[in-house]
């Protein structure tokens, strides 16, 4: 996706990781998909918004411990805007 992307002109790309869960065992497996995602952006040369550095607690999950509450959400948010800014995206998108 990421070629054919480049290939249409398009030089804006973020890629994202998985965010974190409130069960250990499921960041065990996320791990390996994190590790893949952020290889293939920096392989692909392609801006990463890396969702594991997100401080996130439980109070941020709903009862399943998977699905985020609206301030999980927020966290989330706040970071990729952040990536956004420091690619100078921000205004961009405005428009």
């Amino acid at each position: 996706m990421i070629n054919q992307l480049k290939a249409a002109g398009v030089s804006r790309i973020i890629l994202c990781n998985i965010h974190t869960t409130t069960s250990p065992d499921d960041n065990t497996k996320y791990a390996s998909k994190r590790t893949l995602i952020k290889n293939v952006a920096t392989n692909k040369n392609v801006v990463l918004c890396d969702f594991l550095t997100v401080s996130l607690v439980a109070a941020d999950y709903q009862s399943d411990g998977y699905h985020l509450k609206a301030t999980g959400v927020k966290k989330l948010a706040n970071k990729f805007k952040s990536i956004l800014d420091a690619q100078g995206w921000t205004n961009a998108l405005k428009g």
